[in-house]
């Protein structure tokens, strides 16, 4: 089972340095570690933490909740900022726990929905987020299409 835990002095580092594991493909579509906690460190709307199996961190994720012109992220409600697993951890189910223990997180707040965006192209996250549930918004974010997961 996968723990989230806050992003600190001690496992930032380490958090960082998973960036490197994604093949050349990935890394377009998901922003470097580093760039992520150094974003969300200077936005009042980042809930970011780790993704932990055994002691080990094996992949990020980062929310942005309530909108921001300052984050540049203009979506009322919870926004899926970022999500990275590492390479060696992919294909395990892990991405599927994480969005289950965010979508938990976020149902206790109120929330009833996720919003995110993804890039299209070679090893786009696109198909993952489909067959979690996610289903197109009509919005576009740059070149990104949006996403959303809905429920009850």
């Amino acid at each position: 089972m996968i723990k989230l835990e806050k992003i600190n002095a001690k496992n930032a580092l380490e958090v960082m340095r998973l960036s490197k594991t994604l093949t050349k493909a990935q890394r377009k579509n998901v922003a470097d570690n580093s760039v992520s906690i150094a974003q969300g460190s200077l936005s009042e709307h980042a809930y970011m933490r780790a993704v932990v199996l055994e002691d080990v961190s094996i992949g990020f994720v980062m929310l942005h909740i309530g909108s921001s012109v300052d984050d540049g992220i203009d979506v009322e409600g919870a926004f899926l900022w970022r999500l990275m697993i590492a390479k060696d951890y992919q294909r395990k189910g892990y991405g599927r726990m994480v969005l289950d223990q965010i979508v938990a997180f976020l149902d206790q707040q109120g929330y009833k929905s996720l919003t995110t965006s993804v890039e299209m192209g070679e090893e786009s996250p696109y198909v993952f987020y489909k067959n979690y549930g996610f289903k197109e918004n009509k919005e576009r974010f740059g070149e990104e299409i949006g996403l959303i997961y809905t429920w009850k």
